[in-house]
């Protein structure tokens, strides 16, 4: 037995969980987690962490796995022993560190493609803190460009939280975000940031405020084309479900010449746009149809037809990814809209399998109550029983 698997096995207890109840909260496979436990395997402190996260711990088992500053992402040994100087001795912090942060968030964002968002909350967090010390502790020269990493781990970070349905702590930091995106001048990060507020309003239900703060994100013409491109493209989703169409139309064409004027920029791309691609706005333009076929049917069949082009258009990390996957949602939706059953059924099947493989719990509660609404649409259709039953 060691130290690690001591304490381990006293929070255990202390809670009433099982190392299965653990296993499946923290998305770690048992057997792994039972040779940590046992002094088998060792523990890095990403697990460290994630397990204190699930178990409410007060930080003990990360103290007693040991270990520098969590850092997580492919890095050459010398950048790791070079982001561990500079987070102990943030006067150490030279362009190289800098570089090799920008490659770490870099990497996590890729990390969350594949595997979700709740995984990389704790590791995502632990890295913005530090950055936030390097960012206040730099050497003069250095500081804005540091506090510029930090602001774009706050935004990442926001996102995790606003994906794992954390509206309130997303907003918290978006506004901190764009507080340092605002005092180092990055206008593409502004715009971003206030769009993904108008995201968070569009999640509250409150189609007003997404239309004025995607404005807002359009208002700065210093900003990367391709975030005023996303930005009208949210703001006509938002006149969508008004029921202007004609402001839809106006908002779209407005996308296509920001898109066309960013494909002309690519260079200039800012690295969270990595996502970025013509399926990807394919997708956004049918979900604009697919809120004006609630209160037009002739456009239910156009969403179809643009959703259905947009996802085959991605890539399959994006198709895979936790956000490609939710795409499937609003086929489905198009489908129910459509009255088209099977379909609707095929495509929300698809979208639960996904979320059960990355382990997306805001996925899977995302299919079940898009399930719900079908079961009302067509109660006692024997599609719609069986897919309630893979849902469970």
């Amino acid at each position: 037995m060691t130290a690690f698997g001591d304490e381990l096995r006293r929070l255990l207890a202390e809670r009433g969980m099982s190392l299965n109840e653990l296993a499946r909260r923290s998305n770690y496979d048992s057997g792994y987690l039972s040779k940590v436990a046992r002094g088998h395997k060792r523990p890095n402190r990403e697990l460290a962490a994630r397990l204190n996260e699930v178990l409410g711990g007060d930080g003990s088992l990360i103290r007693v796995a040991g270990g520098g500053p969590l850092f997580n992402g492919h890095l050459p040994p010398d950048d790791q022993e070079r982001l561990a100087l500079a987070a102990s001795a943030p006067s150490r912090v030279d362009r190289q560190v800098v570089d090799a942060l920008a490659g770490v968030l870099a990497a996590q964002r890729l990390l969350e493609d594949r595997i979700g968002s709740v995984p990389m909350l704790v590791p995502a967090r632990a890295q913005s803190a530090v950055t936030e010390t390097m960012a206040r502790e730099s050497p003069p020269r250095l500081r804005s460009r540091v506090l510029d990493i930090a602001a774009q781990y706050g935004y990442f970070l926001g996102w995790l939280h606003e994906n794992t349905g954390e509206l309130a702590a997303a907003e918290r930091l978006y506004d901190a975000a764009l507080g340092q995106a605002a005092e180092v001048g990055n206008a593409s990060l502004m715009s971003e940031l206030i769009s993904m507020k108008g995201r968070i309003a569009w999640q509250r239900g409150e189609p007003g405020e997404v239309v004025r703060l995607s404005e807002a994100a359009q208002r700065d013409p210093a900003a990367f084309p391709g975030q005023h491109a996303i930005s009208a493209m949210q703001e006509a989703r938002a006149h969508a479900v008004l029921g202007d169409a004609r402001a839809v139309s106006r908002k779209l064409t407005d996308a296509d010449d920001a898109t066309a004027r960013a494909a002309e920029n690519e260079g200039d791309r800012p690295p969270w746009l990595y996502y970025h691609s013509p399926g990807f706005f394919t997708v956004q333009r049918g979900r604009a149809w697919l809120h004006l076929g609630s209160h037009d049917p002739a456009y239910n069949r156009k969403a179809i037809e643009t959703l259905t082009a947009g996802i085959e258009a991605l890539d399959a990390t994006a198709r895979q990814s936790e956000w490609g996957a939710s795409y499937l949602l609003h086929l489905a939706s198009a489908h129910m809209q459509a009255g088209d059953v099977d379909q609707a059924v095929a495509a929300a099947g698809e979208a639960a399998a996904s979320a059960r493989r990355i382990g997306s719990a805001s996925l899977l509660a995302r299919s079940r109550r898009l399930h719900a609404r079908m079961a009302r649409r067509w109660p006692g259709h024997p599609d719609v029983a069986l897919l309630g039953e893979a849902l469970r």
